[in-house]
């Protein structure tokens, strides 16, 4: 009986450009003992509605730099001056999105501060949207969990329909970022026209240098017409909890808490990137999950909660692994603790190249390997005007041809600077006269645990 086998290793990878940004504050500030405080105007609601009557959506699950959001019809103005940062791609490493992908949100951070100093002032601007008095803003809005630096935001319309924070007339909020996971804000437009809304990142007492300002993450924003249509609540305490692992082949029921106020729900449930709808009726809080299941693969689900009147809150998509195949052999992996004397590197036209980092990191946020190091190429590392065109071979060939199947698996972090930004994994059964691309990175950030049957 042949068996199949699991490789931890990357065969072939290619980055025309890669960044990667530190963005925790604690290691920033973690010797600053006296905090302020804001006096909030308003306090966010933990509010989980979604209506029917949308005048305006974005779930922030596209390109969320700058360039990404333009490209959309929002506005960005950093009032304060140019910063190393200004909008980017949501961290999953730092928190997951709301909804959809893990890094589909838009993230600022406290390197947004003005030439390393204290002033944060960044406004988003939405585009257009006609309003009557009375519809209803919404958006998902976070900071990391327990952090101890407030991240101040406000909430502006303009009634001119300005692009620029000089143009926005009438403050609607005032709040800090939420500090316990994702947190709606809900609020009426007091007037109506043609406007805009902007979010105003404000923080006088922030930057790398301040006792204030962090990470803030913006997620699902929505206009509907009238007010908010239904406060259905959002689907808790999910079993398999969320991101689980080794989980069997059986395993039985999921479990979960409706929102208050249910009186509908529709489960979704599948392999990742195949997520199909299997209940929609009267609330269930279970699901019996079809085994079994396939060995060391993921499943998505979510669970919507809706009633007569409302389709439901945007649900959080909730996963789980399961088990190793037991007769998976390895035949081949890499640890890096001796550095790179499997692979072969070669520079393709940059100033950068593919290297080993060992503990401790030269970067903050160097993905973790406590069994040895970490195979990077870094053009932070390498400096700010470098450029990276590099790739690494598997220096010796395997020989598979005894085994049935072939499984690829790896961990990556890819953190891209812009949408030009690509990472390619490709395979050869030839000895390299022809290759196959069995994954692409491209221009989004991605953090994950691959596992590819090649």
């Amino acid at each position: 009986m042949r068996k199949s086998f699991q490789i931890l290793f990357t065969l072939l990878l290619i980055f025309s450009w890669c960044s990667l940004f530190a963005q925790d504050k604690l290691l920033v500030n973690e010797n600053n003992s006296s905090k302020t405080t804001m006096i909030d105007t308003w306090k966010p609601l933990d509010y989980h509605s979604e209506g029917t009557n949308a005048i305006f959506t974005d779930d922030m699950n596209g390109d969320n730099t700058v360039p990404g959001i333009q490209a959309r019809g929002w506005y960005f103005d950093d009032v304060d001056g140019a910063g190393l940062t200004t909008t980017f791609q949501g961290n999953s490493t730092v928190f997951a999105a709301y909804e959809g992908p893990p890094e589909g949100y838009l993230g600022e951070n406290f390197n947004g501060a003005f030439n390393g100093g204290l002033l944060i002032d960044q406004w988003l601007i939405s585009p257009e949207v006609s309003v009557s008095a009375g519809d209803t803003l919404k958006f998902w809005q976070r900071s990391p969990d327990a952090s101890l630096y407030p991240d101040h935001l406000q909430v502006w319309i303009s009634t001119t329909a300005g692009t620029t924070a000089a143009a926005f007339d009438v403050q609607i909020g005032a709040f800090d970022g939420s500090t316990t996971g994702w947190w709606q804000y809900v609020q009426t437009f007091p007037a109506g026209g043609t406007v805009r809304f902007a979010v105003r990142y404000y923080v006088t007492n922030g930057g790398p240098n301040g006792n204030e300002s962090d990470f803030i993450g913006l997620d699902y924003f929505e206009v509907v017409s009238g007010g908010p249509p239904c406060p259905v609540g959002v689907a808790i305490n999910p079993t398999p909890t969320d991101g689980a692992t080794d989980i069997s082949l059986n395993p039985g029921n999921a479990t979960w808490v409706n929102g208050d106020q249910t009186t509908q729900v529709e489960v979704f449930f599948g392999p990742a990137g195949s997520m199909a709808s299997v209940y929609s009726g009267a609330p269930v809080s279970s699901y019996a999950i079809p085994g079994p299941l396939l060995y060391a693969t993921t499943y998505n689900w979510k669970v919507v909660c809706k009633n007569d009147t409302c389709a439901g809150a945007p649900a959080a998509t909730w996963s789980f692994t399961t088990l190793d195949d037991p007769n998976l052999v390895t035949v081949f992996e890499d640890y890096f603790e001796n550095g790179s004397t499997n692979w072969t590197i070669t520079n393709d036209g940059g100033t950068c190249v593919w290297q080993v980092f060992t503990p401790p990191y030269p970067n903050t946020y160097a993905m973790p390997n406590i069994s040895g190091g970490v195979f990077a190429a870094d053009a932070d590392e390498c400096g700010s005007s470098s450029t990276l065109l590099s790739t690494t071979t598997l220096a010796t060939p395997l020989n598979l041809s005894m085994y049935q199947t072939a499984m690829l698996s790896f961990d990556s972090h890819f953190n891209a600077l812009d949408v030009d930004d690509k990472g390619y994994v490709d395979v050869s059964i030839d000895g390299g006269t022809n290759w196959v691309n069995v994954l692409t990175y491209n221009g989004v950030d991605a953090t994950a645990h691959e596992s590819i049957d090649i």
